[in-house]
């Protein structure tokens, strides 16, 4: 190549690195998995990525402290020796602060772009559980800063809301999440927010009431909002009713609400205000008369998801006699905009023919996510679920999973091969299966051009299944599934279900098996075979 192309060439290099988009979207390809198993390594990758090209050093920097889960690691910037010390298993900072040190914090703190301040979130790490930081160090870190602590802060989540929690809010905030456990300080929190808050756009509460401050503050500073979530499980109703009102007057475009049992010999007495019209999303948990009040408010014909958990003591005292009454109220005719469809009926009822009501109802939706949840295991079969696959042709991801594990009752796997017969675009499924004895010896299906890559059986018990049926499972996945990359079970938890995998491994290594798609949960693994299993993916 001529000098002078190659001086083109590496000039035109250059300045697609110096575009911010461009290297973001470059590190987007960095090996990821939300999990916590693969969070330090993704880490290390995104350090090694900045040491390596100096180009590359601040969009690596930038997505490595973007989202934090506790405010030590920026607390550990001041870590020069004697400037944190540990009392009673807190940390503390003792001595004076340098300019040089505050330098290199607010370098790092504008980098944040997620912070969550939950009491329980470390016991999800796969570090050990991390010290508290003592309130002190809190204060004495919003004194330094005459503006904001985190001056790019776009999503705040305190569970639950302490009193230090308010030296985090931002007028650049998008996302703010608080469990009010107390009442003055969810009062105090709400005070404290930007006079102007247009920039809020989503609204997570978890409160017991009052809700008297919440309320002024979305009439005064919160009108703007566009996602809302509250629940609101021991509030009195009388509260809840004046909040709706309210709320219905809003440009809404996504709703969640979790409802009080208690409310439902109250709900009689009160008519909630109509309104919500440009609501598109709505997640609605609780009993059966005040799911159907609040739908019955919704004045929005833009509807396309709804996620419905119905309590199952309510629908007892309600005394309904199957899902009619029930899945009428949930899908109105009028929504006929519905694409997402996902419910949680708590053995509402052991009917046979209900899977038909709800097949009437969703034939006429060009659904592409549906998921029904905790039914009666009577109530679902392959025929029906052949049904659903000629109803839902465009369906994207289906879930049918059974409160009861039944092995006699549950579908079999012959009903994948109407999923993925009819479904073209189907491209995730999560069941419960009763695998069959003879599987290894039952013919092969056809092989199907689909998008399939991930597949959840409920009732792949791994310590019930030998390597044998294990491989007869694979073979006709495989087979039906082409592009199939991801088998996980969530039947164990923890270390039990680290276990009863690693037999599994060496069951399959026994066999000599080359099997490819075979994961793990999200949980700590041993070191010693996490290798091995690595090669059966």
């Amino acid at each position: 190549m001529p000098v002078d192309r190659m001086s083109d060439g590496i000039t035109a290099a250059l300045q697609c690195l110096r575009n911010d988009e461009i290297m973001s979207h470059i590190l987007t390809f960095t090996p990821s998995n939300t999990g916590t198993l693969n969070k330090s390594k993704e880490n290390q990758d995104l350090l090694n990525i900045a040491l390596v090209c100096r180009a590359f050093r601040e969009p690596a920097l930038n997505e490595l402290w973007r989202s934090l889960r506790s405010f030590l690691p920026l607390l550990r910037l001041l870590s020069t020796p004697g400037q944190v010390g540990r009392v009673s298993g807190t940390y503390v900072l003792a001595g004076p602060i340098t300019q040089h040190q505050w330098d290199r914090f607010d370098d790092y703190a504008r980098r944040v772009r997620e912070l969550s301040l939950s009491a329980s979130a470390a016991a999800y790490l796969i570090e050990s559980i991390r010290p508290a930081v003592d309130p002190s160090v809190y204060l004495r870190i919003a004194r330094g800063h005459a503006g904001p602590i985190l001056p790019r802060l776009r999503e705040l989540f305190c569970f639950p809301l302490r009193p230090e929690s308010v030296i985090f809010l931002s007028p650049s905030l998008r996302t703010i999440g608080f469990q009010g456990l107390s009442a003055s300080l969810t009062c105090t929190f709400l005070a404290a927010l930007p006079s102007d808050a247009a920039n809020v756009k989503d609204l997570r509460v978890e409160s017991t009431g009052p809700f008297d401050h919440l309320i002024g503050s979305c009439v005064t500073q919160l009108r703007t909002l566009e996602e809302l979530t509250l629940n609101l499980n021991n509030a009195p109703l009388s509260e809840y009713a004046c909040m709706h009102e309210i709320l219905a007057t809003f440009g809404l475009r996504s709703l969640s609400i979790t409802g009080s049992d208690q409310w439902e010999s109250e709900l009689p007495n009160y008519n909630l205000q109509s309104g919500f019209s440009e609501l598109q999303s709505l997640g609605i948990q609780g009993g059966f008369r005040f799911i159907s009040s609040t739908i019955s408010s919704i004045l929005s014909r833009h509807l396309s998801k709804i996620t419905v958990n119905c309590s199952h003591d309510a629908l007892v005292s309600e005394g309904t006699s199957g899902w009619k009454p029930l899945i009428h109220v949930i899908l109105p005719r009028e929504w006929v905009s519905l694409t997402h469809i996902s419910l949680d009926l708590h053995h509402s009822t052991t009917a046979t023919d209900n899977i038909n009501i709800l097949l009437s109802v969703i034939k006429h939706l060009r659904l592409r996510i549906f998921s029904l949840m905790r039914y009666a295991p009577m109530c679902i079969s392959d025929a029906d679920i052949d049904k659903f696959a000629r109803r839902c042709p465009l369906v994207e991801q289906v879930t049918f999973t059974s409160g009861e594990q039944d092995a006699h009752t549950a579908p079999s796997l012959a009903c994948l091969t109407s999923l993925a017969r009819r479904c073209s675009a189907l491209q995730m499924v999560q069941l419960s299966l009763n695998i069959p004895d003879n599987l290894t010896r039952s013919s092969s299906p056809e092989p199907y051009n689909n998008h399939v890559r991930c597949f959840f059986p409920s009732f792949v018990i791994l310590e019930q299944l030998s390597a044998e049926r294990i491989l007869g499972i694979a073979r006709y996945l495989d087979r039906l599934f082409p592009r199939l990359e991801r088998v996980v079970s969530w039947e164990m938890p923890g270390a039990v279900y680290c276990r009863k995998i690693e037999t599994l491994v060496r069951q399959l290594q026994a066999a000599r098996a080359e099997v490819k798609f075979w994961s793990v949960p999200d949980i700590r693994v041993a070191d010693d075979w996490t290798e091995n299993l690595g090669r059966l993916r």
